[in-house]
């Protein structure tokens, strides 16, 4: 069973069955087809993060953040080769901000850093890594998350937008 969640209105909007012999990325685009979501912006986890998932949510007119991990071939690692070569770069070819949390919960102290980039022409058509393969040709921004725990644990999460 997969549920679309409002959290804003703290709600379940909708559900769908997930077969025994498929995955949730089956029942997203049929769960998606219930729910009005024009001008919504919906986020999805790794499972989600397909080519015909993010096309189903563009053409019902709203926007997408889904996560990055390894599942998507070299995805992700590109994602993060894009956020390398924008650093080195200065970011110059984009627009980019950058936000840093610290919070002591639960017997230990996490810091976040957010790097958030717009993906404009100009990246496009330097960044072919991403777009030659045609991988992820909506996107209209990236973003990564790097939490740090302190002892030196780090874990990092990267999103298309």
């Amino acid at each position: 069973m997969i549920s679309a969640w409002s959290c804003r209105q703290n709600l379940v909007l909708g559900q769908a069955k997930v077969s025994a012999k498929t995955n949730e990325f089956t029942a997203i685009p049929r769960l998606l087809d219930l729910l009005t979501i024009k001008g919504a912006t919906i986020t999805i986890d790794a499972m989600g993060c397909q080519r015909e998932i993010a096309a189903k949510i563009i053409e019902k007119e709203a926007d997408y953040v889904l996560a990055l991990k390894g599942n998507q071939g070299t995805l992700r690692d590109d994602v993060e080769e894009f956020f390398i070569e924008q650093k080195a770069n200065k970011y110059r070819d984009c627009k980019a901000t950058h936000h840093r949390t610290v919070d002591g919960d639960h017997g230990r102290i996490e810091t976040r850093c957010q790097r958030r980039s717009n993906f404009p022409s100009a990246c496009r058509s330097k960044s072919t890594s991403l777009t030659a393969s045609k991988k992820a040709p909506d996107i209209g921004g990236l973003l990564a998350c790097i939490v740090l725990f302190l002892g030196g644990f780090c874990r990092g999460r990267l999103g298309l937008a």
